[in-house]
């Protein structure tokens, strides 16, 4: 779960980054917050997890999550965390297509109107 926070929060970091480039995008003691956002969140579904199950929280034969546990204190923050990954993915993706679109839209105005600069010339001499 905590390499899957700080995949979430890198996620956010490069999403903000690119998205903010023009507006201060610095966050006050980030590595704090980060740290104790990426370690300290994940420590809390485990926890959820042992005090709802005491002793049968794992199977003893595959040391591994029993289901309905597994469900809500691993498979649901992981799906959670995709689900954000995925939609920052998006998000940036789509921002980069628009930017590209308008840098073409703007080259294709500058080449019309160097064409037509000398016809405006023409005609106001």
């Amino acid at each position: 779960l905590c390499q899957i926070a700080w995949i979430t929060i890198e996620a956010f970091v490069v999403f903000k980054t690119l998205v903010s480039s023009d507006s201060d995008s610095h966050i006050s003691n980030y590595l704090l917050k980060f740290n104790l956002s990426c370690w300290g969140i994940p420590l809390i579904f485990p926890i959820i997890g042992i005090v709802w199950g005491r002793d049968d929280y794992a199977d003893p034969r595959t040391c591994f999550l029993r289901k309905h546990y597994g469900y809500v204190t691993f498979y649901g923050p992981v799906v959670l965390c995709f689900l954000f990954n995925t939609t920052t993915f998006l998000r940036a993706a789509w921002f980069l297509f628009r930017k590209k679109q308008t840098e073409q839209t703007d080259e294709v105005n500058e080449a019309e109107e160097k064409k037509i600069q000398p016809l405006k010339f023409s005609i106001t001499t």
